[in-house]
């Protein structure tokens, strides 16, 4: 699709995603744009780095963006809801991680109103293609392989584990489903 296509994509799926947070920060704070990979975003907003998975024996590489406002000191307590982007066939996770920056512009934008504004929240672009030796040369696609050798879903699994663990990331939460 064009620019605009994909730009309206990202928010409306980033809008019906947000609909299951409550209470979400829409509080204005200067967009950070100072990678940090070497720390893995531990001062800056946006890194890059490889992740290993000891349990499916992968590497692949992550990218993370951190909303505005992650690092600032009244925030130390401030949890985050967590969305993964999963890439599509053929593409790896650099092709999407602007969009971070473009949607962070979206949450510190002082010209939306705030009910417009984004909530704040992690973005993480994991690596879902084939990599030499793990075995998936027909494609498993973010499942693990049944043969056993491409485990590209316990790969997520441990990153999410990372994410949850290593971010301020919001606890899963109940929400009551009316019908």
């Amino acid at each position: 699709g064009t620019t605009s296509q994909i730009f309206n994509r990202l928010l409306t799926s980033m809008f019906w995603a947000q609909s299951r947070w409550p209470d979400g920060d829409r509080r204005l704070f200067p967009v950070g744009s100072d990678p940090d990979n070497a720390g893995r975003c531990a001062h800056g907003y946006s890194c890059t780095f490889d992740f290993t998975s000891e349990r499916a024996h992968r590497t692949g590489p992550v990218n993370i963006y951190l909303p505005p406002g992650y690092h600032e000191p009244e925030n130390q307590g401030v949890t985050y809801p967590v969305l993964f982007f999963l890439h599509g066939y053929g593409m790896q996770p650099a092709d999407l991680a602007a969009s971070g920056y473009v949607v962070g512009q979206q949450m510190a934008s002082a010209m939306l109103a705030e009910w417009q504004r984004p909530a704040k929240f992690i973005m993480v672009f994991p690596d879902g293609r084939c990599r030499p030796g793990d075995g998936c040369l027909e494609g498993t696609f973010y499942v693990d392989s049944p043969a056993g050798n491409a485990q590209i879903e316990t790969y997520f699994l441990d990153l999410y584990n990372f994410v949850s663990s290593t971010y301020r990331a919001r606890a899963p939460s109940e929400a009551e489903v009316i019908e």
